[in-house]
């Protein structure tokens, strides 16, 4: 669907780099969690040194990072993968959309491994930075920027 970012599966075209040797990648992330990132940087680290940080905390917890990202889905019957609709008490876990832009370059140096990791668990850059830094900061994402 235009506009709509989700794990669509790994994109090699993500990771294309620039005449300065870097790549300049983007993700869309909730407002606070954006804020969160720029709070780090007015201390002077750089937004490739918060992202990567991130993913290589999360990395060894991506499939359940996944999983939860995703909600509870039908595992057998019917529709498999299909979305649960909670009928459970009380209000139901909010998620701030992921509409805040967030870009950032990564060194060529960096490139392969971050490249690697967004291949095996088959995500595109930006939702494995989304869920990355969603987990660093504590702050709940969603695989999609738009729930």
């Amino acid at each position: 669907m235009p506009g709509r970012e989700s794990d669509q599966g790994y994109d090699p075209s993500e990771f294309v780099a620039g005449p300065t040797g870097k790549v300049t990648l983007q993700t869309y992330v909730p407002a606070s969690l954006y804020n969160k990132v720029k709070q780090v940087q007015q201390t002077g680290r750089s937004a490739e040194l918060i992202v990567l940080t991130a993913v290589n905390a999360a990395a060894d917890e991506m499939p359940e990072l996944i999983r939860k990202a995703r909600g509870p889905v039908h595992e057998g019957g019917l529709f498999p993968g299909l979305q649960v609709l909670e009928r459970g008490p009380g209000r139901p876990k909010h998620i701030e959309p992921a509409n805040t832009r967030l870009q950032y370059q990564v060194s060529a140096r960096w490139l392969p491994a971050l490249r690697g990791v967004a291949q095996k668990y088959n995500l595109r850059q930006s939702v494995l930075a989304r869920l990355a830094l969603g987990h660093y900061f504590g702050i709940p994402v969603s695989i999609d920027r738009v729930r």
